[in-house]
């Protein structure tokens, strides 16, 4: 059977990869995809997959040999292909799902998903539950339940789920997955604590910064839009760090802060560019503020703070400027 877009559901079909059976032929093609009811819900084996847009439910009910008039979306009868069946599953897009990558530290820029259907020979192309909005967002398709054309009895379909290069696979009937660079998606959350970063680690004999610095709890990420995947087994590590120095003592002299420039690294390594939200996002004269990322944090991670000061004389004897260099090695908890 030709694949052929219903007149009715061009409205939801547009975007979401999938077609409709014509009225004409008797039977489907193999990889064929009759939509159903938005209303109607597919009972079988379940599984999810979780994704930076956030997780997709994908549910499998037991094959048929036809798409009654009453189920199609399109008011016709289907049958299946000769020695096939109809596949039907029901698929659902949580963006606030667990596990969803915090995108809005950065920047969301999400990514079309793709979801694959596969029983044996078939391989049917279903397009994703979502369509961009813009670019920091999603919306639902509008197709929540679908009649998928297989060869064979239809007993034993998994799904390939891609997203900006990576391919997941997971089976419905078993609960296997494989994830490979998205599996710290599906760790267990931990809650972590902000980083020990004390006024009192910058000083450094007769140099005493007057400073607040506030490191917030590691954010570690397998994905970071616009980087993509980190390497299997690694993730992105993300730092919001916020220092202001007040003023600075030398002896018996104080010091206004005329500037600062830093230097801010994990295990030595810089941080990796993102856009103009990450790195030192509200430069000030005597504050560092924003978000670093860097790549392959490892859960024993040190941040090391370099802050390079040009001071002005408030009061006291010594010179009207001078320049110094404080620093501090802060050790990072699990994000």
């Amino acid at each position: 059977m030709n694949r052929l877009t219903s007149t009715v559901l061009a409205g939801l079909l547009v975007g979401a990869g999938l077609t409709a059976c014509g009225d004409e032929a008797s039977s489907a093609d193999g990889g064929d995809v009759v939509v159903g009811h938005l209303s109607d819900k597919v009972q079988g084996d379940a599984a999810f997959v979780l994704l930076p847009t956030g997780r997709i439910d994908l549910t499998v009910g037991a094959p048929v040999d036809e798409v009654t008039a009453d189920q199609a979306g399109d008011g016709k009868k289907h049958s299946a292909p000769d020695g096939g069946a109809f596949v039907p599953v029901t698929w659902s897009h949580d963006p606030f799902g667990e596990g969803g990558v915090p995108i809005g530290v950065i920047g969301a820029d999400p990514q079309e998903a793709d979801v694959v259907l596969v029983s044996g020979d078939t391989r049917a192309d279903l397009g994703a539950p979502y369509r961009l909005a813009g670019d920091q967002g999603t919306t639902d398709t509008g197709v929540g339940t679908m009649y998928v054309a297989v060869d064979g009895d239809g007993r034993s379909a998994t799904f390939e789920v891609s997203y900006d290069g990576l391919t997941q696979t997971v089976d419905p009937a078993t609960g296997d997955r494989a994830a490979g660079a998205a599996a710290p998606l599906y760790a267990d959350r931990t809650v972590g604590v902000e980083a020990p970063c004390t006024q009192e680690g910058f000083a450094h004999g007769d140099v005493v910064p007057d400073v607040s610095c506030v490191v917030d709890a590691p954010v570690r990420t397998p994905y970071l839009p616009g980087h993509g995947w980190a390497a299997d087994g690694d993730t992105w590590l993300l730092l919001g760090i916020d220092i202001t120095i007040s003023g600075v003592r030398v002896g018996a002299t104080s010091y206004d802060v005329q500037s600062v420039r830093h230097r801010i690294t994990v295990n030595g390594a810089d941080a990796v560019e993102v856009d103009e939200r990450s790195g030192d996002s509200e430069p000030l004269p005597s504050a560092v503020r924003g978000t670093w990322v860097f790549d392959g944090g490892t859960g024993a991670d040190t941040l090391d703070i370099t802050l390079d000061l040009v001071l002005e004389k408030k009061s006291g004897p010594g010179p009207s400027t001078r320049q110094e260099t404080v620093q501090q090695e802060v050790a990072l908890g699990d994000g």
